[in-house]
């Protein structure tokens, strides 16, 4: 499958202190700063493809979420294993690298959410006590073609 490309744009939010490129054809989601499911994450913002043209229609989304890991004494090495172990799917490759100057940590796994299997690749970056996570899903047989979209938003993830 053929590569995707695409003019980025930057991503600025000043009260979390993050800025993140995106394809300028994505949409946009900020959501409001609210927890979101039981491990405290909040959600910072959301990128979607503008794809429609087939059954999985826009599919392709990004998604920034920031934890706070004040007084829980966790490096990401012990947060991947953890979050690893936690992943009740087949887990393609896992990485430790650093984004942002930041210890981090990529997966690759392949998983369900509403009957769709799913292909997810997650990068988790540890700094000043907070955990940042960059989720980047699309259905299997399109992840080639956005693998190098992903990729250079999680390259270009900063921390303000």
């Amino acid at each position: 499958m053929e590569s995707i490309t695409a003019d980025f744009h930057i991503y600025e939010n000043s009260h979390f202190g993050i800025k993140i490129q995106y394809p300028s054809d994505w949409r946009v989601n900020e959501k409001e700063y609210h927890r979101s499911h039981s491990d405290n994450q909040t959600q910072i913002v959301g990128f979607s493809s503008r794809r429609s043209d087939d059954a999985y229609p826009k599919l392709e989304n990004v998604v920034l979420y920031v934890k706070s890991l004040l007084s829980q004494n966790m490096t990401i090495d012990i947060y991947a294993k953890k979050q690893i172990h936690g992943i009740q799917s087949t887990i393609k490759e896992s990485t430790p690298t650093t984004i942002a100057g930041a210890p981090a940590y990529k997966v690759l796994y392949r998983g369900m959410k509403e009957d769709m299997i799913l292909e997810v690749l997650e990068a988790w970056i540890m700094k000043h006590d907070k955990l940042y996570t960059i989720a980047c899903v699309s259905a299997p047989n399109d992840f080639s073609s956005y693998i190098s979209i992903f990729q250079k938003m999680i390259d270009s993830f900063d921390i303000i």
